[in-house]
């Protein structure tokens, strides 16, 4: 069992076991709000290498944590540790920029968001549109505060009969009532 990329923080519990015939009824879940990964069930001996997708708790802190891990690797030296903010840190005045990039247009983020259906991405969109919204640091409540402001916009009206947990639409915290959705 293993992760890719590796990344430290992770705890796998492996409840599964090998067995001469049968079904592959392998499961790979990652408790909520936890970066518990929990295997379980059975795969026939001599079965291939089996690759079973997961989420993580906190997207942003995990591609940190791997991309430290990839340039330590490369031999690049790595001062510190990450480390999670809601504000932008100081400038700093010296150093050297390893990487920058440009965001696309939203209109062309969009069409990739829509077309593959890509759940970090429109995570992303929805925390930044919260922040634009609000002024304040990207969070869960400013993009909620966005969109109600786009609901009543609309002109949808008790935008209140619908709660979105997340950006991707894949928490089962998120209630939209059928008729709130028809609207």
């Amino acid at each position: 069992v293993w992760l890719d990329p590796h990344c430290e923080g992770f705890v796998i519990q492996n409840q599964s076991h090998t067995r001469s015939g049968g079904d592959n009824t392998i499961s790979v879940v990652r408790q909520n709000a936890t970066n518990i990964i929990t295997i379980k069930g059975s795969l026939p001996a001599g079965h291939s290498s089996e690759y079973n997708p997961v989420t993580v708790d906190d997207p942003g802190r995990y591609s940190s944590e791997v991309l430290m891990a990839v340039l330590k690797r490369k031999g690049i030296e790595v001062q510190g540790q990450v480390v999670q903010t809601h504000t932008a840190p100081p400038a700093v005045p010296e150093g050297n920029v390893i990487s920058e990039y440009v965001s696309p247009p939203l209109s062309d983020i969009l069409k990739v968001v829509n077309q593959s259906s890509n759940n970090n991405m429109a995570e992303m969109v929805y925390l930044a549109a919260g922040h634009v919204a609000t002024g304040s640091p990207a969070s869960y409540s400013n993009s909620r505060v966005a969109e109600k402001k786009f609901w009543d916009k609309m002109g949808i009206p008790d935008s209140g009969r619908m709660y979105a947990a997340d950006g991707s639409g894949l928490s089962r915290r998120n209630l939209f009532t059928p008729r709130a959705f028809c609207e």
